[in-house]
Formats: structure tokens, C-alpha cells, sequence
């Protein structure tokens, strides 16, 4: 298969997974917020914070093992992949007692933490078993990143998808029926140790010549410096995604973690199926980056790349803004919502981080760790000094001020990476392409204001129906705007014409 076919393979197995996923989560969330209460929904969303702190042990591994991996995988070296994925092994192992060392080490912890719920032995208990959660991907999952190195994931999604069917329903009987937290979360722990024992018989079966080998110390040496500098990007994410939930909890309720989490969570969803569609490019943009005679085509192919962003940013932002309250009404009620800054602060974030990572991928692909570790470490002292000097005048809204602006700083400074480092190009481009993107944000901003306008007027009573004619209505309107005031891009054109050939291949 050519690059294109492989990535849209990959991307259609993974998006239909990843929504049949999100569908049963949201089943899931509204039988847990029914039968078990938004305090532990509150709850739970913190210590998910606080063990992503925790996961910050991994220092970014994971990153170095499948950039390392690319090149023995493109010329079948069966003994180097070996050594990279024994050393993977190792270093996961350890990382894996030490997090489970960690966890207990933080029970003493939980009270300055948790506001408004009593630490109890129950919360402990829930504590641990969200722990060894965590703990058991560290002891099973390090065969994974040769499936997605090699741009075969859509095995392991296939997967996931599978087992996720089969825990989701069984949280739900289980949930009704006994009405027990620690039984959810249990089945949960299950479902986490099944799907990871499936996925590693798989890569055991798929590559045969994967063996326990002794650790090579030159590997190991070239992956431990290429972490030094990955680990601050994995900082900066933890920052970015974790510690809004512990500002929070710390500073107005962990209660309210719960609320803000409903929204998050549509958020999240989407911004997965985003993921889900663009995650098996990151593989083909490495090995690109890696062929020096493509290089005439590398900076076509990033424009092209960062106009479908741009639309996929548009038809998954731009429906958080005009249909996050009408679903938050029908899904759990209306004294579940929160402020419409709460709901446009969420956008903007999905927004940015769909366009920009585009930049990231070409980073990674470049291996440019050391340039990435500068900027992530500004972006998180950014956004985590913002949220806490705002979160006592704003509220939620300032924490989520604080993670909007340290998007922005990543988006600044990752494209400059890109066109300095990767392209070797001037300001000239650089600006080129802001002012592209400048476009881009303002058709985004006139098309959310008229779908917002036309939303608001529809005469329907029914809140399903009216949901769903809104959305259909916000992917029509953001399509076709976008395709026709950017329809003097040669960005646009290209994406068409491979979409042209794409479908002329499949109709012969």
C-alpha cells in the first residue's frame, strides 16, 4: 500500500472505533452520574490528575522508542527492533514499581487535595485500584509503540474497540445493580489488563522475532538523551491537561471538577475522533522527514496537512459552541451547565490544539526534542502561574484563560520550529503562514456566529430533534463556507484532487 491508503486505512478503523467508543462512554457517564453521584465523578476526575502527575515517571520513553524505531522498521533490521523493544521492556518495568511506590506514598496526601469530601477509607481504596490501573499498562504495553511505529495500530484499535464493548456493558449492569464504585472501577482494572494481554499475544504472533535480548548499551544511551529533552514535553502536557482539574479541586470545590468534567469530556471526545483521523499520519510524516529525496514535497505536503486541520478544527469546534448547553440539557439535565465562557474557553482550546498539532508532528517526525523541551517549558510555567493567579478572580474560567494562552504560546513557537528547523526557511514564510492561519480563525469566528444565530431561531420544540438539525446544520454551513472563501488556496485544491483520485481508484 502507498502512504495515502495506509493513512486512511489506519485513520477510518480508528475513528469508527474511537466513536463507538465515545458513545458507550457517554452511556457509561450517565448511569455512573445517576446511580453514583457527581461527587464521585468529581473525585474521580481528580485523582486522575493527580496519578497523571505520577505518570510523569514515564519521562517521555515512549516518544524516543518509536522515533528510534521508524528507521530498523523501514529496513527490516528484526535485531535492532528487538533490542529497542527489550529496552522498552526494562525501562517500563521499573517505571511500573515505582509509580505503584509512589501511589502509596501519596495516600497521606489526598486531604490537601480533595475540597469538600472527606478522606475515608472508601476514597483511599478508590485511590489504589485507579492507581494499579495506571500501573498495569506499564507492565503490558510496551509492545504497542512497534504496532504504530510500523502504521499498524488499527490492530490494537480493533482491539481496544472489542474489549471496551464488552467492560462498558458490563459497568453498566454492574453499575445499576449493585450501585458500587469500587466494582466500576474494578471492571474497569479488568478491562485495562485484557485489552493489553490481547494486543501483546498479537505482536507476539505478527513479529516472531521479537525476543528478550540483552540491553545495548549505545541504544540505551541515544534513547536516555533524547528523553532528557522529551520529558519536558510531557511536563508541559501534564501541565496542560492535568493540573486544571487540581487548580480546581484545590481552589473551589472538587465538586465542581465534576461539572467542568461533563463538559471536558465532550471536549475530550472529540478532540479524540480528531486524533483518532490525523494519529496515523504522524508515522508517514517521520518517515518523509527521513527521505531526503522527498524533500521538494515536504512543504506542500504541510500546507495541505494544515488546511485539513483547519476544517477539522472548524466542524468539531465550532458544534462545541453552538450545541454543548442543548446537550448537556438533554444528556443530564439543566443544573449540570456552567458558563458560556466555560463552553467558548473549551473551544478555543480544541480549536488550537487541532491546528497546531500539525506542528508537533513535524517536530516529532524531525526528532527536534531538544528545541520541543525550550518551548514546553515555557508553555508550562504559563499556564500553570495564569490559572492560579486567576482561578481566585475568575473562577473556572481563569484556570481555562491560563490553558488557552499557554496553547497559544506552544502554536507561536512550535511553528517557528518548524519552518527554521525543519524547512530552513526565513520570517518570510513564517508570517506567510500565520497569515494564512489569521484567514483561517477569521472564517472560523463569522461561520460560528452565523450557525450560533441560526441555531438560536429554529423553530423546533423537540431538544433531540432540534440537536440534531442543529449539528447537521453546523457541519453543512462550516463545510461549505470553508470550502468556498478558501477555495483560492492551492491547499484546497491539492486536498481535493487526492480526494479526486482517491475515489476514481476505488470506483475502478
Amino acid at each position: 500500500m502507498n502512504r495515502g491508503t495506509i493513512a486512511i486505512r489506519n485513520s477510518t478503523v480508528s475513528l469508527l472505533t474511537q466513536i463507538l467508543t465515545i458513545v458507550l462512554q457517554f452511556a457509561t457517564r450517565s448511569v455512573f452520574i445517576r446511580y453514583l453521584g457527581v461527587e464521585l465523578l468529581g473525585l474521580s476526575s481528580t485523582f486522575a490528575s493527580l496519578l497523571s502527575t505520577l505518570s510523569l515517571a514515564e519521562l517521555g520513553f515512549q516518544s524516543a522508542v518509536v522515533f528510534n524505531l521508524y528507521a530498523p522498521l523501514a529496513a527490516h533490521d528484526e535485531d535492532t527492533i528487538s533490542k529497542i523493544v527489550s529496552i522498552y521492556r526494562v525501562i517500563y518495568q521499573f517505571i511500573g514499581i515505582l509509580f505503584i511506590v509512589a501511589s502509596v506514598c501519596c495516600l497521606p496526601l489526598l486531604k490537601y487535595v480533595i475540597k469538600g469530601i472527606a478522606v475515608t477509607n472508601l476514597v483511599r481504596c478508590v485511590f489504589l485500584i485507579q492507581a494499579a490501573n495506571t500501573a498495569c499498562s506499564y507492565f503490558l504495553s510496551y509492545k504497542r509503540s512497534v504496532l504504530y511505529a510500523d502504521q499498524q495500530e488499527y490492530l490494537s484499535n480493533l482491539t481496544d474497540a472489542a474489549v471496551n464493548i464488552a467492560a462498558n456493558v458490563i459497568q453498566i449492569v454492574l453499575t445499576v445493580w449493585l450501585r458500587s464504585y469500587v466494582v466500576y472501577l474494578l471492571v474497569r482494572l479488568a478491562q485495562t489488563i485484557a485489552g493489553n494481554l490481547i494486543v501483546h499475544r498479537l505482536c507476539a504472533k505478527k513479529y516472531p522475532y521479537l525476543c528478550r535480548v540483552p540491553v545495548d548499551r549505545q541504544i540505551l544511551k541515544r534513547i536516555v538523551h533524547q528523553v532528557k529533552d522529551i520529558f519536558f514535553g510531557k511536563l508541559a502536557g501534564y501541565v496542560y491537561s492535568s493540573t486544571d482539574s487540581l487548580v480546581i479541586s484545590a481552589f473551589v470545590g472538587t465538586v465542581q471538577v465534576g461539572f467542568l468534567n461533563n463538559y471536558v469530556m465532550i471536549a475530550g471526545s472529540i478532540k479524540t475522533i480528531a486524533n483518532s483521523i490525523t494519529g496515523p499520519i504522524t508515522p508517514i510524516i517521520g518517515n518523509l522527514l527521513a527521505d531526503s529525496q522527498e524533500k521538494q514535497s515536504q512543504r506542500a505536503v504541510f500546507d495541505s496537512y494544515n488546511f485539513v486541520r483547519f476544517l477539522l478544527a472548524g466542524l468539531t469546534a465550532a458544534p462545541i459552541i453552538v450545541l454543548s448547553d442543548c446537550f448537556i440539557e438533554m444528556w443530564i439535565g439543566t443544573e449540570y451547565l456552567m458558563s458560556r465562557s466555560v463552553v467558548i474557553l473549551l473551544a478555543a482550546d480544541l480549536y488550537i490544539h487541532i491546528v497546531h498539532s500539525s506542528c508537533c508532528d513535524y517536530i516529532t517526525g524531525s526528532g527536534l526534542f531538544a528545541f520541543d523541551r525550550r518551548v514546553s517549558m515555557l508553555g508550562a510555567g504559563i499556564n500553570l502561574v495564569t490559572s492560579v493567579l486567576l482561578v481566585n478572580r475568575l473562577g473556572i474560567s481563569g484556570v481555562l484563560i491560563g490553558t488557552v494562552i499557554s496553547q497559544l504560546v506552544f502554536w507561536m513557537c512550535r511553528s517557528y520550529g518548524v519552518f527554521r528547523y525543519c524547512f530552513h526557511t526565513g520570517w518570510s514564510a513564517y508570517l506567510v503562514y500565520w497569515g494564512k492561519h489569521l484567514y483561517y480563525l477569521a472564517v472560523f469566528f463569522a461561520v460560528c456566529t452565523v450557525q450560533s444565530a441560526i441555531f438560536s431561531i429554529l423553530p423546533i420544540e423537540s431538544s433531540l430533534v432540534r440537536f440534531v438539525v442543529g449539528g447537521v446544520l453546523c457541519e453543512i454551513l462550516f463545510l461549505i463556507s470553508a470550502l468556498l472563501l478558501c477555495g483560492w488556496m492551492p491547499e484546497e485544491r491539492s486536498i481535493l484532487s487526492f480526494a479526486a483520485r482517491f475515489l476514481r481508484k476505488r470506483g475502478a
